[in-house]
């Protein structure tokens, strides 16, 4: 269960991570 919760926390670090440099080009292009 422990292990579940600790792989959910870092897919979830992953995405915001990637919504971060996403957001950080699509700034540098506008």
């Amino acid at each position: 269960m422990a292990m579940m919760m600790t792989m959910i926390r870092l897919i979830f670090g992953a995405i915001m991570m990637f919504i971060n440099i996403l957001s950080e080009k699509l700034m540098d292009v506008y």
